[in-house]
């Protein structure tokens, strides 16, 4: 191939070419292989291939290095390990992944100030006293609660894909510039989902109110009377629930039967966790509504009662109440503590 390219004045091109004519039975080279033999051959004076040095064996230094980092600091990453003990990343992986380190994610949860603990617990076993002396009492709970909706929220990205056998370089604009956002109202109880039901703007307790007396009721018509006539309703201890007005209509219509700040039985403050709308519901009609980028609050609506009526089934709610019991012995078992990690 030498003496072709000598002859072909050092043109790649034309040295495939007359290499081709001279020797037709042989395996034809490629440009680029001709290219990278005249580019070795010019600096080193021959054609044979350059020996890769062996890769250089971690030391017991090294490794010792390593687990000492990791162990001395566990939230670490192994680029500042690699950094801190001039070991190549790759190298740092692979010591780890050798001696049964694993990278777990940390979990993120609503913090928990100070009596908190103790009324999460009371709580915790009141409920699971009631569910021992009446089966299934938390089926005929209605669990509520709202959530606002942005136009540029978005789903759980790892639920995104597009597969292809290329990149698509797929883009998902987003809109900063013109702001609007739609507030909503859900609920469960049992095997039924209740809502939604929009709110105009800030939520208040003279809005929360007038949805007591007027919006509530309708929303309850799929109920049957039996369930409607013995249910108890919980919502969080937000503002526009502890409304004076808010508390005296409900002790009026639900006379020892409401969950919340200053009820019957007080709901304990800062546990999303144990509430079956915002550890289930809220998360899920987002990933609907999200999946792909709203266009208009009035659309963004549509989307939110599509999911309602569409995507949450009677199984899946069988399996949020037995979660929420579960959660409830969880809680009690750790004095009121967290426990989501342990799931």
């Amino acid at each position: 191939m030498i003496f072709v390219m000598g002859s072909a004045d050092q043109n790649c091109l034309l040295t495939q070419r007359m290499y081709a004519q001279k020797y037709p039975d042989r395996r034809q080279p490629s440009v680029r292989s001709l290219e990278k033999l005249k580019e070795r051959f010019i600096r080193t004076g021959n054609v044979t291939y350059e020996k890769c040095e062996r890769t250089k064996r971690t030391s017991d230094e090294d490794q010792l290095n390593v687990l000492l980092s990791v162990i001395s600091e566990p939230s670490t990453s192994s680029t500042t390990i690699s950094k801190e003990t001039n070991v190549p990343r790759s190298t740092v992986s692979k010591i780890l992944k050798r001696n049964k380190f694993h990278d777990y994610s940390i979990s993120f949860h609503q913090e928990l100030l100070g009596p908190d603990l103790e009324i999460r617990r009371t709580f915790c076993q009141w409920g699971l006293e009631m569910e021992r002396t009446t089966p299934n009492f938390f089926l005929k709970v209605l669990f509520s609660d709202e959530s606002t909706f942005t136009q540029n929220g978005s789903p759980n990205r790892h639920n995104l894909h597009y597969y292809s056998m290329e990149n698509p370089r797929i883009v998902r604009s987003v809109n900063t510039q013109r702001q609007w956002t739609v507030n909503v109202w859900g609920g469960i109880i049992g095997d039924f989902i209740i809502g939604p039901h929009f709110f105009n703007g800030h939520l208040n307790g003279v809005k929360y109110l007038r949805f007591l007396q007027n919006d509530f009721p309708q929303l309850l018509q799929n109920i049957p009377l039996v369930l409607r006539e013995n249910m108890w309703l919980q919502h969080d201890g937000a503002p526009a629930h502890f409304a004076a007005d808010v508390k005296e209509y409900l002790n009026q219509e639900f006379e020892g039967r409401w969950i919340g700040r200053g009820g019957p039985v007080f709901w304990p403050p800062r546990s999303p966790d144990l509430t079956k709308i915002d550890f289930f519901l809220w998360g899920h009609i987002k990933n609907v509504v999200y999946q792909t980028a709203p266009t208009t609050a009035e659309d963004m609506k549509q989307r939110i009662i599509h999911a309602f009526r569409n995507t949450v089934s009677i199984e899946m709610l069988r399996e949020v109440n037995r979660s929420f019991l579960a959660r409830l012995q969880l809680v009690s078992d750790r004095n009121g503590g967290q426990f989501e990690n342990l799931l």
